[in-house]
C-alpha cells in the first residue's frame, strides 16, 4: 500500500461481556454522586448492575469481536476473532486467535496505509474510538497508531455528528441520529438489523451474518461520508 489513504471508515462490534468482565464492569459501578440516601445509592448500584446483562457489550470492559476498515481504494475488510473462515462475496476478512493479536494486526494496517492527512471517518466517534483505544492500550498493551491517539492531529468525521448539527433541523448534535435514520434521509435502504442484536448473535455462532452487518455499517457510513463532504 504505497498511496498512504485520503481517509479510512472504522466501524467496530463488540461481544456480550464474559462472566470475568461482568465482575470487573460490576465492581466500577458506582451510585450517582448527588445521592446521599444509603438505601437509593444501593438500588442505583443494582439497577445498572443489573443493566450489564442486556447493555454489557456497550461497556469499556467488553471485548472487540471484530474491525472493519474501509475506503475508496481497499474492499471492505473485516478482522475478527471468529471461528469462520468462509467466503463472502466482495469481503476480505481474517480470523485471529485473540483481540490481542487482531488489535496488533489493525495498528499495522492504520500505520501502513494512513499518515497525518487521512481523515478518520466513523459512525459515533464517542464509541469505537475509546474503545479501539481502551481495548489496545490498556487491555492489551498495544501501541495505537498516531492517528487514533487522543489530540491527534487528524482530522475524525463523525458522521452522526456531523449530520445531526449541521445538515438536520431539529437535531441536536448530540447522537439522536441514528445509522439507519440517516441513511434513510440519504435514500439508501436502511439497515435491516440493530447493533443491540449483535453480541447475542456471536454468542449463538452467527459469525457471517456479523460480518456482514459490520460490512453494511461500513459501507453506510462511507456513502453519508461521500454526500455530506460533497466527495460526489
Amino acid at each position: 500500500m504505497l498511496r498512504k489513504l485520503p481517509y479510512i471508515v472504522i466501524d467496530i462490534e463488540t461481544r456480550n461481556l464474559s462472566q470475568t468482565g461482568r465482575e470487573l464492569a460490576s465492581s466500577l459501578v458506582k451510585p450517582h454522586p448527588s445521592t446521599k440516601d444509603e438505601a437509593k445509592r444501593a438500588a442505583q448500584v443494582q439497577a445498572k448492575v443489573s443493566s450489564l446483562e442486556e447493555k454489557g457489550a456497550l461497556s469499556d470492559i467488553a471485548e472487540i469481536a471484530c474491525i472493519g476498515i474501509y475506503s475508496d481504494s481497499i474492499t471492505p475488510t473485516v478482522l475478527h476473532t471468529f471461528d469462520f473462515e468462509g467466503a463472502i462475496e466482495g469481503v476480505d476478512h481474517g480470523k485471529y486467535a485473540d483481540e490481542k493479536t487482531m488489535l496488533s494486526d489493525f495498528c499495522g494496517i492504520i500505520n501502513e496505509g494512513c499518515d497525518e492527512n487521512t481523515e478518520i471517518v466513523v459512525a459515533n466517534a464517542g464509541f469505537d474510538l475509546p474503545k479501539i483505544r481502551y481495548a489496545a492500550a490498556i487491555r492489551n498493551k498495544t501501541k495505537i497508531p498516531d492517528i487514533l491517539m487522543p489530540r491527534s492531529s487528524n482530522s475524525v468525521f463523525d458522521i452522526l455528528h456531523i449530520a445531526g448539527k449541521y445538515f438536520l433541523v431539529n437535531k441536536s448534535d448530540k447522537y439522536s441520529l441514528s445509522l439507519d435514520d440517516l441513511a434513510k434521509h440519504l435514500g439508501y435502504e436502511g439497515k435491516r438489523a440493530s447493533g443491540a442484536e449483535v453480541p447475542n448473535l456471536i454468542d449463538s455462532g452467527e459469525f457471517e451474518t456479523v460480518i456482514t452487518y459490520n460490512v453494511v455499517d461500513l459501507l453506510l457510513t462511507n456513502m453519508a461520508y461521500k454526500v455530506m463532504s460533497c466527495r460526489f
